[in-house]
């Protein structure tokens, strides 16, 4: 891969959700005029920004189409619900309903910029919910599934490992939540170290990856599947992937971790030749 020449040319954007939240994007023109309607729309991962992971390279290496990419109610890791002006609602508030509405609004906006082939690219639980999101039409002209989040219950293992202690936590979040406390924080010992009591309560509610597997396969576009070999769930997503009814490409790169640290340019040529593959339209910068 050529040396990245970095961007110089993005619109910052705010756009505007069902549900009455505004949000903050970046958009990225794309250099061949071919490539008018082909965007990129990059979902960052819990505590991630717009400008982390995939987002932070593949814009500035994938010049000659556009890319979207915008800051969830979930990035960074929020800290208080007392603000009047902006309400907290992401990191250790999350709620999974918010993000879907929030992927929702960011296809909307592209759609009314006159984009009419999307190619949805989520990292980690930007993967789940790149996964799980099935709008009606055919611009969602093909997914990017990297290190994605399957199952949102699969934390509740890692903080909760002694027997008993999840019951325990859950009971204490019920309560809060009947007392009307529900964005009161319960402390953890790792990852976030601390999540709010309805945010608990709606992880434990939630589906395994039966239900994501289903919602990937209930689109026919072809998928990216990638991640890196180091990762804890390299089995489990090997599995997966075979399981993936529409047409699959493996994006696993052996010796990479979670962050694809000093693999970006390997997952931007496979980023690049699946792009090409499903638009016609090579990604790369013009020469």
């Amino acid at each position: 891969m050529t040396e990245i020449t970095r961007r110089r040319s993005v619109e910052a954007v705010t756009f505007s959700t069902a549900d009455g939240w505004s949000l903050d994007g970046l958009l990225y023109a794309a250099e061949r005029p071919a490539a008018s309607d082909v965007v990129l729309l990059h979902i960052h991962g819990k505590g991630a920004t717009m400008l982390d992971i995939q987002a932070r390279w593949l814009p500035d290496a994938l010049r000659g189409v556009a890319h979207f990419a915008f800051n969830m109610r979930c990035h960074a890791l929020a800290y208080n619900t007392d603000r009047d002006d902006v309400p907290v609602a992401g990191g250790m508030y999350e709620s999974l309903a918010d993000g879907e509405v929030d992927i929702r609004a960011a296809v909307e906006f592209l759609r009314a910029e006159g984009f009419t082939r999307i190619v949805m690219s989520g990292h980690s639980s930007g993967g789940y919910y790149a996964g799980v999101h099935t709008p009606a039409g055919d611009d969602i002209v093909g997914r990017i599934l990297l290190s994605p989040l399957t199952d949102n219950k699969v934390a509740l293992d890692w903080w909760y490992p002694e027997p008993g202690a999840l019951d325990e936590a859950l009971e204490k979040a019920q309560a809060l939540v009947a007392a009307g406390r529900p964005d009161e924080l319960i402390a953890l010992p790792s990852w976030y170290w601390a999540i709010s009591a309805r945010s608990l309560l709606e992880r434990s509610a939630t589906p395994g990856s039966e239900f994501w597997i289903e919602r990937v396969n209930a689109l026919p576009s072809p998928v990216l599947f990638g991640w890196g070999g180091t990762e804890s769930r390299d089995g489990l997503w090997t599995e997966i992937a075979e399981r993936i009814a529409p047409d699959v490409s493996s994006a696993r790169i052996d010796a990479s971790d979670h962050w694809y640290h000093g693999y970006e340019a390997e997952m931007t040529d496979l980023v690049a030749a699946f792009v090409e593959d499903i638009t016609g339209v090579d990604p790369r910068p013009g020469q």
